[in-house]
């Protein structure tokens, strides 16, 4: 009844309408690996449809290489475990205009956290689970001390700041309440 609930927003949206369009899908199971790729299979077959490396774990890509497990037998090579991609998927349905098709509709997301690999995530239009399209990474490099992003078109951004720690002093929102009020610091 809330128009401020979700229901009500995909009823105004005809979510219903656009998810029974979906209902003969390919069903996909997504799994995010240790080696970079988040790797999409065919729930049927188990065949491995494609694979996915979010443009800003790619730079950590060299640090799994390990020369020295060549030298153990000539054909032989190994590497070195890294986390580069170990968070987990998620989906979800989201009503917005796309940046790529510039198209206002439902659309499916999936979300891959980049988990010990960095604070970040990619996200990944899955509407077609054939034809996955990348909206935009995002990656906290806290030792540079900016946020990178990258966005569909390949177009990378960068944010800088600066770490400092707040207190409620800092606020002068918290001030006010302080000031006005004797003892309810209720903002």
């Amino acid at each position: 009844t809330s128009t401020l609930s979700e229901a009500y927003y995909r009823a105004s949206n005809n979510y219903p309408g656009w998810a029974s369009g979906m209902i003969n899908r390919k069903e996909v199971i997504y799994g995010a690996a240790n080696n970079g790729v988040l790797h999409a299979f065919d729930s049927v077959s188990g065949e491995e449809l494609w694979g996915f490396v979010p443009p800003l774990i790619i730079p950590k890509l060299p640090t799994i290489i390990n020369g020295s497990l060549n030298q153990i037998a000539q054909d032989s090579g190994g590497s070195t475990p890294r986390f580069l991609l170990d968070g987990s998927p998620i989906a979800h349905d989201t009503y917005f205009k796309h940046p790529i098709t510039d198209k206002e509709n439902w659309y499916t997301l999936l979300m891959i956290p980049y988990g010990r690999a960095g604070a970040g995530f990619s996200l990944i239009d899955i509407s077609d689970p054939s034809k996955p399209l990348h909206l935009y990474s995002i990656l906290n490099d806290s030792i540079g001390q900016k946020i990178l992003r990258v966005d569909h078109t390949g177009q990378i951004s960068q944010y800088p700041y600066k770490t400092t720690r707040l207190s409620e002093s800092d606020f002068e929102e918290i001030q006010a309440v302080k000031t006005n009020s004797s003892t309810d610091y209720t903002c």
